[in-house]
């Protein structure tokens, strides 16, 4: 199933150099976890990690790699600037994932069950990132 991980994260990453015109910080390591905390996480050495029970559910599989390999494109971070920006980091990936993510699929062929990847947005836990970035945009009189 690695492989199967590899191959999907580097499809996806070649789309997003693609659309966002710059390269990845990807090193190309992607590793199935059973213990991870959250559904993924991009690691700072440039490897992502994914839960092997969100890897497992088809339609939760993409939004979680396009989120985590969204990372790699962020400008190189350490866990103190990260922990100190966590709010930025995270609601500007995931609002990009959810806007980025039907282009990605619609390139990479790949259809998923939106009723099943929308029930988990709407519950996200980095939502209250993304309305306190969406406040900030219109304040600032910014287009999506």
């Amino acid at each position: 199933m690695e492989g199967e991980l590899q191959l999907n994260l580097r499809q996806i990453v070649q789309v997003l150099e693609d659309v966002l015109g710059r390269p990845s910080r990807w090193n190309g390591e992607a590793l199935l976890e059973s213990g991870l905390f959250f559904a993924g996480a991009a690691r700072y050495s440039g490897s992502i990690g994914v839960s092997e029970v969100i890897f497992a559910d088809f339609d939760l599989r993409w939004r979680t790699l396009i989120h985590e390999a969204l990372h790699t494109f962020s400008p190189q971070y350490t866990h103190m600037t990260y922990s100190g920006a966590i709010g930025w980091e995270e609601g500007v990936v995931e609002q990009m994932q959810r806007l980025l993510r039907p282009a990605v699929l619609t390139a990479l062929k790949v259809e998923v069950t939106e009723e099943v990847v929308s029930a988990i947005e709407q519950a996200h836990p980095y939502n209250k990132y993304i309305v306190v970035l969406e406040d900030l945009r219109l304040r600032l009189g910014e287009e999506q």
